[in-house]
C-alpha cells in the first residue's frame, strides 16, 4: 500500500497534521488486512505517537517514517494472504474441499485488486489451487471459469512464478475439457507452446515438456505418424537436459515413440527407440524415469522373442493315416451293411 507523501507534500504544520493522519489511515489499512498481529499494530502506532520522537520532529522525518511504516503495512498484507493460502493447504489436506476453496476465494476478495508483484503472485496462485479443488469437486464449469479468470488477469504478466501459474492454469483448463472434448485439450497444449515456448526456466521447461508429451498421447489416437512427430519435438529440445523431471519425460517420449512406431509395424525403428531408453537412463536414479526403463527392457524383450519364431508360415498338416484308415473302415462297412440289406 503506498501513500503517495513525499518530501514536497509534507510542508508546514499543516500538512504534517494530514499526514501523520494519512499515516495512521495506512496503519489502520494494514491491522484490517492482517489475520492477527496485535503486537505489530501496537508497535506501529507507538511509532506514531509516543515513542518515534524524531519523527515528529521535522515533516522530512514524518514522511520517511510514513514510507517505512507504508513498506511494513504492505509486508503484513502480503503475510496475511500467505497465511490464508497455507490455512488453505491445511483445510484441503483434512478433507475440508469446501472450506479450503472459500480461503482461496477469500485471498481473491481481499488482495485481488492489489498491484504489489508478491501479493498478485499470491492472488495467482490461490485461484489455480482453487480452480483445481472444483475440479475434483467434479465442478468442472466452475473451475474452468476460474482457470480463464487467471488467464485474463495475469497474461500479460512477466514475474516468472505468474507465468507458471499461468501456464499450469491453461493446461489444468485442457486437462478438464479432455474429458469431453479432445481438441479442446490440443488446443490447450497449442496454446502453452506458443505463449511460452520460449520460456527457459526450470520449471517452465517441466511443464513445457509435459505438455508435449500429452499431446503426443492425444495425437497417437487419430494419427500415429503427427505423434511420432511430438515425439521427436521433446526429444530434440529436452534430449540434453539434465533435471530428473525432464529427463523422464523423455524417456517418456521414446517410449511412446516405440509404442506408435509397433502400431506402423516398424519393429526395427521401434528396436531402436526401446534401446535408447535402456542405454541413456538404465542407471537413472530417478524412480519415474527408472520405470520407464523396466517398461522398455520387458518390450525389448517381447520384441526379441517375436524376432526368434520361425519366420516361415506354417504349412498344414497332412491327414493321419489312422484317420484315413478309420474313414475307410466305416466306408466299407457301410458298404457291407447296404449289401446285407440289399
Amino acid at each position: 500500500m503506498k501513500t503517495g507523501l513525499t518530501h514536497e507534500t509534507a510542508r508546514g504544520r499543516a500538512d504534517w497534521k494530514r499526514l501523520r493522519h494519512l499515516a495512521v489511515l495506512s496503519c489502520l489499512a494494514a491491522v484490517a488486512a492482517m489475520a492477527a498481529g496485535c503486537t505489530t499494530v501496537s508497535n506501529l502506532w507507538a511509532r506514531l505517537t509516543t515513542d518515534c520522537v524524531d519523527c515528529a520532529a521535522t515533516p522530512e522525518a514524518g514522511a520517511q517514517c510514513a514510507e517505512q511504516i507504508a513498506e511494513q503495512a504492505q509486508e503484513a498484507r502480503t503475510q496475511t494472504a500467505a497465511t490464508l493460502y497455507e490455512v488453505g493447504f491445511v483445510l484441503n489436506q483434512q478433507g475440508e474441499a469446501g472450506a479450503a476453496i472459500a480461503t482461496y476465494g477469500e485471498i481473491d476478495r481481499r488482495f485481488g485488486e492489489d498491484e504489489a508483484p508478491a501479493l498478485r503472485e499470491q492472488v495467482a496462485r490461490a485461484l489455480l489451487h482453487r480452480s483445481l479443488l472444483l475440479g475434483k469437486e467434479g465442478k468442472t464449469t466452475a473451475a474452468v471459469a476460474v482457470q480463464d479468470d487467471i488467464v485474463r488477469r495475469f497474461g500479460e504478466d512477466g514475474s516468472p512464478a505468474v507465468r507458471l501459474t499461468v501456464a499450469m492454469a491453461l493446461a489444468g483448463k485442457g486437462t478438464l475439457q479432455g474429458r469431453k472434448n479432445r481438441q479442446a485439450e490440443l488446443a490447450a497444449c497449442d496454446e502453452i507452446e506458443r505463449r511460452f515456448g520460449e520460456d527457459d526456466a526450470p520449471a517452465m521447461r517441466e511443464l513445457r515438456a509435459k505438455v508435449l508429451v500429452r499431446k503426443a498421447a492425444l495425437l497417437r489416437r487419430a494419427s500415429a505418424a503427427r505423434a511420432i512427430a511430438v515425439y521427436e519435438q521433446v526429444i530434440a529440445r529436452f534430449g540434453e537436459d539434465d533435471l530428473p523431471a525432464i529427463r523422464t519425460q523423455v524417456a517418456r517420449a521414446l517410449f511412446g515413440k516405440a509404442d506408435a512406431l509397433r502400431k506402423r509395424e516398424e519393429a526395427p525403428a521401434r528396436a531402436a527407440a526401446l534401446e535408447q531408453i535402456v542405454a541413456r537412463y538404465g542407471e537413472d536414479a530417478e524412480p519415474a524415469t527408472r520405470a520407464v526403463v523396466k517398461q522398455a527392457a520387458r518390450a525389448r524383450a517381447a520384441l526379441g522373442r517375436v524376432k526368434a519364431r520361425p519366420a516361415d508360415k506354417k504349412q498344414p498338416r497332412p491327414p493321419a493315416a489312422g484317420r484315413k484308415v478309420a474313414h475307410t473302415n466305416m466306408h466299407t462297412i457301410s458298404s457291407r451293411a447296404r449289401l446285407a440289406i440289399a
